[in-house]
């Protein structure tokens, strides 16, 4: 049963407590650092068998010792990679 207690009007602005706990940074995505959880080891071995994944035409695959090293890959060519 809804009463005057329980609504909540548009206007008012949000109570501390409802404010979400957690919001993601947009350019969180641009940083290297944050996308280690794909961090390889670039080892000549697993640089030769390194392949994209399915349903991409283009992947970069960062180094998991070397932040902002990664090698990217386009179809059949192979690009190495330094951001910093």
């Amino acid at each position: 049963m809804l009463t005057k207690s329980n609504l909540v009007r548009l206007s008012e602005p949000a109570k501390p407590s409802e404010t979400p706990i957690h919001v993601p940074d947009p350019a969180a995505a641009l940083r290297p650092r944050d996308r280690r959880r794909q961090g390889v080891a670039l080892t000549r071995a697993t640089v030769k068998k390194l392949t994209l994944p399915l349903g991409k035409n283009d992947h970069v695959f960062w180094d998991d010792a070397l932040t902002g090293f990664g090698l990217r890959l386009q179809g059949a060519k192979r690009t190495w990679i330094i951001q910093y």
